[in-house]
């Protein structure tokens, strides 16, 4: 095509051809009241309908909810934004969290795709699956809370917090509000003071409105992290090692700040439920028909668990040391007028994940039997504490194990999947994981390979965010399409 041809037609633009030009979202309420004394009230139901000439888009499709984190207690704090020494963070992939099942059910009340139990799970896998890292990174992040490192999160809703994503922000001493002659004094203990010299002004600026936790005090060519701000003229360093004394004679010196962080207390989340088959649907699909969105919270004293993370082996109270509060949750629509599909058939390609649970042994090399749909094309092998519905320090969304607050989920010396004959991977994996001894890169590769994230542009997560998310297996099984029994898979670890 020549660079000189030009439009002529609307219906050339690229726009038109894809048939989004005339999209527009509708906004579907709830069959019940939505807020935070009626959220676990029973199944959220949202309904709607669409004519023979009104098509609708399931991946464009989403949910938006609004909900509070905050501290709790009675006022004046009741209602404050969090502070860092709280510990909590929201949940990574909080929306998921919400829910132990849910279905979708198209025309006459039949069920197209449900997700029996395990919510968060199925759809934590099936978005590290078929998410790039550059999606996880950028809209996972903003619009899910994906960040894998629960400080990262715990910023973000602290009022003292600094943005894991913000620049160093340089301040000179004399942008401070120090002037010329003041000057600073290290002692061996790390406690910094500030002071005039002589021939200077009478005071400083009260240091303790200057500094702040997490703030770096650049002084001739060394940095230092600052602990706490300890009075007006001193403020403490960290004190993880010993300090050479640096007398009172520097003039000139340095604070790096983060950028501040979001500092949320009220905040909105989005969520495509791509748990649920029918919304990885990519193409419009013809209306004239009901549907229905059902999804069954899980009861309050656990959506109050499950809607944080906590520093690990710190089991936050709620209602005590924290609240968690939803406001409102909307269903919004993608639909498009296209042409009138009065009668016919058509062919949904649907793709569902199933979690099945077994306890495992420590120290044994057992087998565990699990029944597999005969259309099964993949298996997936993730290691999970049995805590996450007790304890805030345990997140649902990841796929990690402890014996106290040390990770075990990475200790695994031996496993193998036997399903239909075929044992996968040949030989045995041998994945251990130690403070010096990384063998978990061959199971990360072959993951990445055999479900295709290898060849994604936007990459796959790397390998620490595959461990700070936790470890998941997955391996490919070509399709069975004449089997009409469910069969059995035994899955040995040790």
């Amino acid at each position: 095509m020549s660079i000189f041809n030009l439009k002529t037609s609307v219906d050339e633009l690229k726009s038109m051809n894809q048939g989004t030009s005339n999209m527009i979202y509708q906004q579907i309420t709830a069959t019940r009241g939505i807020d935070d004394n009626s959220f676990s009230s029973g199944v959220i139901n949202y309904r709607w309908q669409t004519s023979s000439d009104t098509w609708w888009v399931p991946n464009r499709s989403y949910l938006r909810l609004r909900c509070r984190l905050s501290k709790a207690g009675v006022a004046p704090n009741k209602g404050d934004p969090l502070t860092l020494s709280d510990g909590i963070a929201p949940n990574m992939n909080l929306m998921p969290n919400l829910f132990q099942n849910c279905e979708f059910k198209l025309g006459d009340n039949k069920v197209i795709s449900r997700v029996a139990d395990y919510v968060p799970q199925v759809d934590a896998l099936q978005n590290r699956i078929t998410k790039s890292r550059a999606w996880l990174d950028g809209i996972g992040n903003s619009t899910n809370l994906w960040q894998p490192n629960q400080s990262d999160r715990m910023n973000e809703v602290s009022s003292d917090g600094s943005s894991s994503l913000g620049r160093d922000a340089k301040t000179e001493k004399l942008a401070m509000g120090y002037v010329a002659l003041n000057t600073i004094e290290i002692d061996a203990g790390g406690v910094v003071t500030f002071s005039v010299g002589a021939g200077g002004p009478a005071g400083n600026p009260d240091a303790q409105t200057v500094w702040r936790t997490g703030d770096v005090l650049e002084l001739e060519g060394n940095k230092y992290l600052v602990k706490e701000t300890t009075n007006a003229t001193t403020i403490q360093l960290d004190d993880g090692f010993a300090y050479n004394a640096v007398a009172a004679t520097t003039d000139s010196f340095t604070r790096i700040r983060k950028e501040d962080s979001r500092q949320l207390t009220e905040f909105e989340l989005t969520w495509v439920p791509e748990c649920l088959s029918i919304f990885k649907i990519n193409h419009a699909i013809p209306g004239g028909g009901m549907c229905e969105l059902s999804l069954n919270p899980q009861v309050a004293s656990v959506i109050q668990k499950q809607a944080i993370e906590s520093i690990s082996g710190t089991n936050k109270v709620p209602g005590t040391d924290y609240d968690f509060e939803i406001t409102d949750m909307y269903l919004f629509v993608a639909t498009l007028k296209g042409p009138r599909f009065s009668e016919g058939s058509f062919l949904l390609d649907l793709e569902q994940i199933r979690c099945q649970t077994a306890q495992l042994e420590t120290g044994a090399f057992g087998q565990k039997p699990y029944d597999v749909s005969p259309s099964t094309k993949a298996l997936t092998l993730a290691i999970q504490d049995s805590r996450i519905y007790d304890d805030t320090s345990i997140s649902a969304s990841k796929f990690k194990a402890y014996n106290g607050t040390t990770s075990i989920d990475l200790n695994i010396n031996r496993f193998f999947i036997q399903y239909g004959s075929v044992q996968k991977p040949q030989p045995d994996a041998d994945v251990n994981f130690d403070v010096n001894v990384d063998r978990t890169v061959q199971r990360y590769t072959d993951t990445a390979l055999q479900s295709g994230a290898y060849w994604d542009t936007g990459s796959f997560e790397d390998i620490e965010q595959h461990h700070d998310r936790g470890n998941f297996y997955y391996f490919a099984w070509p399709r069975k399409q004449y089997h009409c029994v469910e069969e059995q898979t035994l899955i040995s670890v040790c």
